[in-house]
């Protein structure tokens, strides 16, 4: 990755069955904490993707992942679309969350 780097991202909500690639560029990151993506521009919404991680120690992290809408048409983002995007960050979080047990359970160790 570099700042600049252009990215797709793959987005599908809950309860959709369409795949959205979502054009964006790196906007920052930090090696295993921090990932920052502006999306294109579109309908007057600019959109930052991120995703953090804590380490709180060396059994234990916080996991943050969401997106940030601002400008003109944000506001005018479904209801609807909003709690789909935030359920799907959540299912991408636990996704997550069960995959580092898995992998911390090989590595012989009970998750914290």
């Amino acid at each position: 990755l570099s700042i600049g780097a252009p990215m797709t991202l793959e987005e599908k909500l809950p309860g959709e069955r369409q795949v959205r690639h979502l054009q964006g560029s790196v906007v920052d990151w930090v090696p295993d904490m921090q990932l920052l993506v502006a999306l294109r521009p579109a309908g007057g919404v600019k959109t930052l993707w991120f995703i953090e991680i804590d380490k709180l120690s060396d059994d234990g992290a916080i996991l943050a992942s969401g997106v940030i809408m601002e400008g003109w048409g944000a506001r005018f983002v479904s209801r609807h679309a909003r709690h789909a995007r935030r359920a799907g960050f959540e299912a991408m979080n636990e996704a997550v969350k069960a995959r580092a047990e898995e992998m911390w359970r090989a590595s012989g160790r009970a998750p914290t």
